[in-house]
């Protein structure tokens, strides 16, 4: 039988790896991978606050990958004929 120490051991080591998941980051090439849109455009979404703001790391942006996917995952579906 697991003991409480024990317990909140491994609950804490599945909050750090689900963490540790959602605290990825993605660089500029990796976001345009993903986005088939000009950085630019990016750029003007990100000043609207219509796309998540980068980070600043070493002087380099980078994204949040779970901000990156719940941006897609918000993206309105395209309406077809008859809808």
């Amino acid at each position: 039988m697991p003991t409480a120490k024990t317990v909140t051991a491994a609950r804490a080591a599945v909050k750090k790896k689900a963490r540790a998941k959602s605290m990825r980051l993605m660089s500029r090439r990796q976001v345009l991978d993903l986005i088939p849109i000009s950085y630019p455009k990016i750029w003007a979404l990100m000043q609207r606050g219509e796309f998540p703001r980068s980070l600043a790391i070493g002087g380099k942006c980078v994204w949040r990958e779970d901000e990156v996917h719940a941006w897609i995952d918000g993206l309105s579906k395209v309406k077809l004929k008859g809808d």
